[in-house]
């Protein structure tokens, strides 16, 4: 410890002796750690350094202050007692192994290679070299207790270790030749510590050099950091923010950006209103009406809700991937939630449906033409299908009336009596008015009440009866009745499709109450009574309103996607992220997007379809046309109105690339566009005979550009473009090499191990040298995307997730080891795929918005 002190004071000495030559010599020190030099290599500085606190020493005695000093001379508040590691903030080095991969800014933050091996997430040489050296800047200034290098990949070559003071003294802390290390060569990855008893001094920098055996790979060197004691002013120095504000999360975890405010399906208990969508699941706190609060509990898709009250309380959500169930009470940190593991449950599609059977702890479920039934006690499902006599359409709603289980949907309404005997009822076998029910309930006297397309119906048991809307007095319902519930004092309440309310007496068959719709384009999903006389209605495009007291009150998280539907995703040289979705064109940093996203307005309102980031500036294709935002401001936006095309042909720009000389390729989805900045050129893509058998032109899926050639693939083939010319195309060749005799190309890239293509269609992935095709690759279904990285390709599908190729050094793909990420769903429909950096993928979802997922990529 008084070592420990005497270097504090010795620090605080050698600042005062500096006086007003310190405050302008460290503020020129401190720019020139931050500015790029002229050689050998540009010195890359991130936003902020990271920092990681460490355990406090055991002894306290900083209590040292300093006066109050005049405004020449800098102020050096005491170093606090606890030790920081500061991770290095900029990085130059000797050589680099590429320029982005192995390049020495690899080397600048935290560790985040997390397995041995060669990877690009780290700092490497250039391979000529059998000398090397790499320089690590720090800000704030530090005063070290070790020096941390952390090697990803065959350490053992670090020669000597040197830092430097704020008046530039070279000190150094290490040196092979004299100082013992100790064979590391087997251990990997490794952070080595480097003791600096002897430096008493602040210093801003740490200088390593490295020698190697010309036969050994090199070392690779993931981060750099500082364990020391941290002045907390300094001249020239502000603190700056981490370089992501997120909450801290396992690395490897995927992080989900939805829409929350899309709910599909609601329930209700002990004050808390459950809203699920297909953006993931929200836990509302209506015990204060006047301020409700809301926890974001889930990204797992809610498209059904079930709380079920058994001896221990449970909340079943039913979705695409099948049904998961959340142990209650929540307690507002981390959900426990799981699949309830149900054999042949992806042959059943959407859960549409969910009910308790609180009596019998049994919870049913819905899906498209099949209904199951768990069991509690024995674990066990049971299943009815359209062969036991279910009807063979979408289960609406389920319900458990009196120990039975009433089954509404598309085609007709099932009854489980008692929970097992099954009975339908349908337009042929009854005197049901139509088909569609969507909801049942009952009253105190026992009959059913249904909402259907139709009307209001009602079932006593023997006779069915239709009540349209002109014969529900007191009231304005349309007949298309959507849902119906119950609330605690037995009052019946109606909802259209359009979110108009009745309060229904059954005994005079009117409207008591009526309320108008949340707004005017209301469309109602779902609807569930909340208590003491209040109801939420749910709705997957207007989201969630709670009645209160006669008026409606909307409840909106602060989620920053406008929409789960994602169509294209960009990054722009500035760091941001570009997200093309159903309700909006957004943007928001890469590194914190956590940050507030933005919106770009669309020429009258137009909805963004396709991105592409090119060299000077981002195009926009939507639905009216093009936009080109230039990245430098001097230069103006260029909108590009489509053309007026024959009746039939859509204006919509599906997909956008541009040539070596700048023509921009504008795909539609009907035909391409060709401009060469002052001109529109059409091309519908059609042969004489497809165009004499008036055939639309094909919808236009992806663009690739390699120089002057363009590779244009369609939903009738694949053509091939020069200088704007049509030159060649593929269609029955196509045919004749898929399995399906399909021909739409849904995916074009380059071969990254070779000459030639790699082209998607449907769910089969070929190799293309310019005469044939090879398949490749067959997934289980549609590769909707395709991204090519360092030693990976990733691959994403309409219903089967994402998937991943590994490759090597050398021309070989392993085709046959393709691996599914099984840290993602399955049925999001998977969109697009974009490397931001070394470590971190965006993940398009055409179904449930945009995902962050994190790991090792550089291999």
């Amino acid at each position: 410890m008084a070592n420990k002190n005497r270097r504090i004071v010795s620090v605080i000495i050698g600042i005062f002796l500096m006086g007003q030559m310190c405050v302008i010599a460290c503020s020129d020190k401190a720019e020139v750690a931050t500015t790029a030099p002229p050689s050998p290599t540009s010195l890359v500085s991130s936003a902020t350094p990271v920092v990681t606190r460490t355990q406090k020493p055991t002894e306290t005695d900083l209590d040292q202050t300093l006066e109050e000093q005049s405004t020449d001379t800098p102020v050096v508040e005491v170093l606090p007692e606890e030790t920081i590691i500061l991770w290095a903030n900029g990085a130059i080095a000797s050589s680099n192994a590429a320029d982005v991969a192995y390049h020495a800014t690899q080397a600048v933050g935290e560790p985040n290679t997390r397995v041995c091996g060669d990877f690009v997430t780290a700092w490497q040489p250039a391979d000529e070299q059998v000398e090397a050296w790499i320089d690590l800047v720090f800000s704030p200034y530090i005063l070290p207790m070790d020096i941390l290098i952390a090697q990803s990949f065959f350490p053992g070559q670090i020669r000597q270790v040197d830092v430097t003071s704020l008046d530039d003294e070279i000190i150094t802390i290490y040196d092979a030749e004299t100082d013992e290390m100790g064979d590391v060569h087997d251990i990997c990855p490794v952070t080595r510590y480097f003791s600096t008893p002897d430096v008493d001094v602040l210093i801003r920098a740490v200088h390593i050099e490295l020698e190697r055996m010309p036969d050994e790979p090199w070392t690779q060197i993931d981060a750099v950091g500082v364990n020391g004691w941290v002045a907390e002013v300094l001249p020239g120095m502000e603190p700056t923010q981490s370089w992501e504000d997120d909450e801290e999360v396992d690395f490897y975890e995927p992080r989900y950006f939805s829409n929350k405010n899309s709910v599909a399906a609601l329930s209700f208990a002990d004050d808390t209103l459950w809203a699920g969508g297909d953006g993931g699941l929200v836990a509302w706190d209506l015990y204060s009406p006047d301020s409700p609060t809301y926890t974001a509990v889930s990204s797992q898709p809610a498209n059904a809700l079930a709380y079920c009250d058994w001896d221990v309380p449970w909340l079943f959500m039913g979705g695409d991937p099948g049904v998961h169930a959340m142990l209650l009470p929540f307690d507002g940190a981390e959900a426990l939630i799981h699949p309830l593991e149900h054999p042949d449950d992806e042959n059943y599609g959407w859960v549409h449906a969910l009910a308790c059977d609180n009596q019998r702890q049994q919870l049913w479920v819905g899906y498209l033409g099949h209904v199951s039934r768990y069991d509690l006690a024995s674990q066990s499902w049971e299943e009815w299908s359209w062969q036991d006599g279910l009807p063979n359409d979408v289960v609406r709603d389920i319900a458990i009336i009196d120990g039975d289980v009433w089954v509404t949907t598309a085609d007709g309404v099932a009854l489980f009596q008692e929970g097992e005997n099954l009975k339908t009822f349908g337009m042929e076998n009854s005197a049901l008015p139509c088909p569609i029910v969507h909801a049942v309930a009952s009253d105190e006297a026992g009959t059913l009440w249904m909402v259907s397309s139709c009307g209001l119906v009602s079932f006593d048991g023997n006779t069915w009866r239709q009540w349209r809307s002109e014969e529900i007095n007191g009231g304005e319902l349309g007949n298309l009745l959507m849902d119906l519930v119950v609330d605690e004092d037995g009052t019946l309440w109606l909802v259209d499709a359009f979110g108009s309310l009745c309060q229904f007496d059954p005994v005079q068959t009117r409207c008591i109450n009526t309320f108008n719709p949340p707004s005017d384009n209301f469309s109602l999903d779902d609807l569930v009574s909340v208590s003491q006389g209040r109801l939420a209605a749910g709705s997957m495009v207007s989201g969630l309103c709670v009645l209160e007291g006669g008026e409606w009150l909307a409840l909106q998280t602060d989620d920053a996607l406008l929409s789960n539907a994602v169509r294209a995703i960009a990054q722009t040289p500035d760091g941001h992220m570009w997200v093309a979705n159903g309700s909006a064109l957004q943007h928001f940093p890469a590194r914190q997007p956590s940050a507030p996203w933005e919106v770009v307005a669309l020429p009258q309102n137009a909805i963004a379809h396709s991105l592409f980031a090119a060299n000077d500036g981002l195009w926009i294709g939507h639905t009216r046309g093009a936009r080109f935002l230039p990245y430098l401001e001097e230069f103006e936006v260029v909108d590009i109105p489509l053309l007026d095309l024959p009746l039939g042909y859509d204006h919509t720009v599906t997909a956008i690339n541009q040539d070596a000389n700048g023509l921009a390729y504008l795909g539609l989805s009907t035909g391409l566009y060709i401009w060469d900045g002052s001109e529109l050129v059409f091309d519908d893509l059609l042969s004489e005979a497809q165009r004499k058998n008036k055939i639309l032109p094909p919808r236009v899926n992806r663009i690739y550009t390699d120089g002057d050639e363009v590779w244009v693939g369609t939903s009738l083939g694949l053509y091939k473009f020069v200088d704007g010319s049509r030159r060649l195309a593929w269609a029955e060749s196509l045919q004749n090499a898929s399995s399906f005799y399909a021909q739409s190309v849904g995916v074009l890239a380059p071969n990254p191990r070779g000459a030639g293509l790699l082209v998607g269609i449907g769910r089969e992935l070929f190799t293309f040298d310019g005469r044939q095709f090879a398949l490749a690759l067959q997934l289980p279904s549609e590769i909707r995307s395709l991204y090519i990285g360092p030693y990976q390709i990733w691959l994403a599908t309409a219903n089967s997730g994402l998937y991943t190729l590994p490759m090597d050094d050398t021309d070989t793909i392993y085709w046959g080891l393709a691996d599914q990420n099984y840290a993602l769903p399955e049925g999001y429909g998977y969109q697009a795929i974009l490397m931001s950096d070394a470590h971190t993928l965006w993940i398009a979802s055409s179904k449930h918005g945009l995902i962050r997922l994190t790991g090792t990529y550089g291999q």
